[in-house]
């Protein structure tokens, strides 16, 4: 009975000696270390990209700490070390002051407790070049506005500025600063409030850091017939579409309409530095569409058109009653004069033509 009782007892210990032995066995678990990378090995820096970011991985568990060891001159790092658990963004940038044109290579060495890394590093740094799409504009009476292309084709950043315009030329813009192939529109404008007629040419000069640059400027104005009653002006037929406006004078700078209460719409469209405003046949749309008819053209200075007795714009009211006869209306409260083939002119208090109304008598 003694015997089968310690037998039993040796059975029931021994699976608690195992179990003693093994978590004594068992060793304390270790954290992997700190490792560092970074998002990009290379960056090729340009006259167009002069700043790039890049992130620094932490690739183990716990705290990294890192710091730049070294970088070329010429680059600027936004932090200069720190400590991360995760992950940190660094932010470098080209810094051309005093650097001399050129090619330059170089590397970013950070060293940190999870081991060093590195990027590669280049710059081409080239002077700025000014490049124009044409030196020469031809102007005339119909032709008064264009345009030309400014690029720098260089490198760094192009600064121009324009010299002095005579009163009769406009521009949208006398400077600029462009980086690398960027590119400015200049565009000029003939203001014919500033000018008599003649034969003109002008040299604008363009001055910049990447080279000067001439433009040569043509105008030929003169004063021509075009003011026709009861059927066209400044090239324009009465009838003829909105699309044939377009085609000389460009997209009108304003546009309205007035509706009448039986929702018909007046349209009209104006270009203050011609001087001239277009109305149209009423339509039932609010939309004013490239089909259109001009209903009347009216004008005022600059326009300068002749009739065909070579009278027009500031001409006095004596001179069109000796030259058309009778007016068929002379409204003197209104201060002006109507004649039934289809035009009517309006008087300053001098009794000089101010504005020109040609219309469709029918």
């Amino acid at each position: 009975m003694k015997k089968n009782c310690l037998l039993l007892y040796l059975l029931l210990l021994i699976p608690v000696l195992l179990n003693t032995g093994c978590e004594n066995s068992t060793e304390p678990e270790t954290k992997s270390k700190t490792t560092i990378s970074l998002d990009k090995q290379q960056i090729v820096f340009s006259q167009s990209l002069a700043a790039e970011r890049v992130i620094i991985l932490n690739r183990g568990n716990g705290e990294l700490t890192w710091s730049v060891q070294s970088s070329p001159a010429w680059l600027v790092v936004s932090k200069t070390g720190g400590v991360i658990a995760t992950a940190d963004t660094l932010l470098l940038t080209v810094n051309t002051t005093g650097l001399e044109y050129g090619d330059y290579e170089g590397t970013l060495t950070l060293s940190s407790s999870g081991g060093a890394a590195t990027i590669s590093l280049s710059f081409a740094y080239y002077a700025p070049v000014i490049q124009l799409s044409s030196d020469v504009i031809y102007f005339s009476r119909d032709y008064y506005t264009a345009s030309i292309i400014l690029e720098n084709t260089g490198g760094s950043v192009l600064t121009w500025s324009l010299s002095t315009l005579p009163a009769w030329l406009n521009v949208n813009k006398t400077g600029n600063s462009l980086f690398y192939s960027n590119v400015d529109y200049i565009t000029f404008t003939v203001n014919f409030f500033n000018i008599i007629y003649g034969d003109y040419e002008q040299e604008i000069e363009i001055q910049s850091n990447g080279g000067n640059a001439l433009v040569t400027i043509h105008l030929y104005y003169e004063q021509v017939v075009e003011v026709y009653p009861g059927s066209g002006a400044a090239r324009i037929a009465l009838g003829a579409p909105l699309r044939d406006i377009k085609q000389i004078y460009g997209s009108p700078p304003q546009w309205s309409y007035t509706e009448t209460p039986d929702h018909l719409y007046y349209h009209k469209i104006e270009y203050p530095e011609r001087g001239l405003t277009f109305y149209f046949i009423p339509q039932s749309s609010s939309i004013l569409i490239p089909s259109f008819p001009v209903e009347s053209i009216y004008m005022v200075e600059p326009y300068d058109g002749l009739l065909e007795t070579n009278l027009g714009i500031k001409s006095s009211r004596a001179e069109l009653i000796n030259a058309h006869g009778a007016p068929d209306e002379d409204n003197q409260t209104g201060n002006y004069i109507t004649y039934n083939e289809g035009i009517t002119f309006y008087f300053n208090e001098n009794s000089r033509v101010q504005a020109i109304l040609v219309f469709n008598p029918h």
